[in-house]
């Protein structure tokens, strides 16, 4: 099992390079499908869902734009601040179909405050798309209409996704291992 420290974190691989490009080619045709008859414009929330986003609209190959907005909402940590700071100009959106696309979407704090943002000028559509989802996380009501994976609330790193900025360059997923588990295995 492949294995990566950060900072004072270990981790263990959960979804391959591989895993992760058949799910993206599998949410790339359900949006060539979904808007087919569109021009959508992507929102691509930065820092961790470049690495996803470039991979996506590579994948989409439709007529569409990318733009970029950034927000913070966990710092240095492990679990999001629950604020959100939006860094820069919200893209003009009124009268288009809006595809926001996320690394992750844990507690729904950052896709809720950006929809709402996003709503607020009138768009076509809003729809989100995310590498990972955790439901039972989520503090907002909030929709992931394309996701790749679906999960419980183990912190990853890997493919946009970092700890205290380490790890987003990662072509692979990880997930924390559990204290428990390194302390049963030096153990044991």
């Amino acid at each position: 099992m492949k294995t990566v420290t950060l900072h004072d974190l270990r981790f263990r691989q959960r979804f391959s390079e591989q895993e992760i490009r058949e799910r993206l080619l599998a949410v790339a045709g359900e949006l060539r499908r979904d808007y087919a008859a569109s021009q959508p414009v992507f929102v691509v929330i930065l820092n961790g869902a470049m690495f996803f986003a470039v991979d996506l609209l590579r994948a989409v190959d439709m007529p569409c734009t990318m733009v970029t907005l950034q927000t913070s909402s966990y710092g240095s940590g492990t679990t999001s601040s629950g604020m959100v700071e939006f860094i820069g100009a919200m893209p003009n959106v009124h009268g288009k179909d809006v595809v926001v696309v996320e690394d992750i979407v844990d507690s729904g704090t950052t896709i809720h405050h950006v929809c709402e943002a996003l709503a607020s000028q009138q768009p076509r559509s809003v729809a989100v798309a995310a590498v990972v989802n955790k439901p039972r996380s989520h503090k907002h009501k909030v929709t992931v209409d394309y996701c790749c994976f679906e999960m419980e609330s183990e912190f990853l790193v890997g493919y946009g996704l970092d700890y205290a900025g380490l790890g987003r360059e990662l072509t692979d997923i990880y997930e924390r291992i559990p204290e428990e588990s390194l302390n049963h295995s030096i153990e044991g």
